[in-house]
Parts: C-alpha cells; structure tokens; sequence
C-alpha cells in the first residue's frame, strides 16, 4: 500500500510501480485501468488517463484531468488485464490511499 498525496486540481503525471514480492511485475502486452472509490465505497468517475511507460519494469502513469481530485480520501488500485481477459488488481492486499487537500 502506498499513500499518494496531491493537491485539488493537481494535473502533473503520477508514476505507480506495480510490485510482487519479488520486484516489479512485467505487464508487456496488457492494459491498464486506475480505480479509485469513496470510503463508503461508491466508485469516482475519472476523466484522466493511465498509461504503462515501462512494461519490463511495472511502471504505469496516471495524468489526471483537471477536476479529477476533489478534496477527501480515496482508496484505489490499478487493475490489469492480459491478452487473454484475465484480471489482476495492484495492490492486491490493503488498497492504495489517495489524500486530496485543498490548494
């Protein structure tokens, strides 16, 4: 679990390392999804993109449109899907912690 603090409005690219135990997870050949939800669990609609820039590595980066954070706390993950449809979801214990302060 990691802890990603941005500000309201914040737009510069976020890199994220999708990580096992063992080092980063190679994620050649598939697609990438952010998922970030409300601590009552109701899912928040995001307009900016996730795109890998270092599949070998793991390496995914997110670049938030503006009006993608709003002030509050966020859980999320980043889900990946393979050639084949098979998902897999980053982190896969405890989710990620987005905190959105205001300007």
């Amino acid at each position: 679990m990691t802890t990603y603090r941005v500000v309201e409005g914040w737009t510069s690219p976020i890199d994220m390392v999708l990580e096992t135990d063992t080092g980063p997870y190679p994620i050649t050949g598939f697609t990438v999804a952010l998922e970030l939800w409300k601590p009552d669990g109701s899912s928040v609609s995001l307009s900016g993109s996730l795109a890998i820039t270092d599949d070998s590595g793991g390496i995914v980066r997110f670049s938030a449109a503006t009006g993608d954070f709003k002030e509050g706390e966020y859980h999320g993950r980043v889900k990946t899907t393979d050639g084949s449809g098979k998902n897999a979801y980053w982190p896969n214990g405890e989710p990620d912690v987005w905190k959105v302060y205001k300007p």
